[in-house]
């Protein structure tokens, strides 16, 4: 996977950004298709699990927010205690 998004053209920053939104596509895929795995283990033989999907679902978050192409500024948001 990683030598066919290498593969893609890179010269103009058009093609840039496709590349950028396809390998972003591919990382949020694997991690959905993670997930539910992660959240069974979890619940069923960590005490903890209520971290663990946090920690889990962070990466989903900021994976559909890069898609998408906004920026947010997550300073404004440190009530949610973001860890990264």
């Amino acid at each position: 996977m990683q030598a066919w998004l290498e593969s893609l053209p890179h010269e103009t920053e058009a093609e840039r950004e496709t590349a950028r939104r396809w390998a972003v596509t591919i990382a949020h895929r694997a991690a959905m298709r993670e997930l539910p795995n992660r959240l069974v283990d979890d619940l069923k033989y960590n005490q903890n699990a209520k971290d663990e999907m946090t920690a889990a679902l962070w990466p989903l978050l900021a994976s559909c927010v890069a898609a998408s192409g906004r920026k947010v500024d997550w300073s404004k948001h440190a009530d949610l205690n973001l860890v990264f």
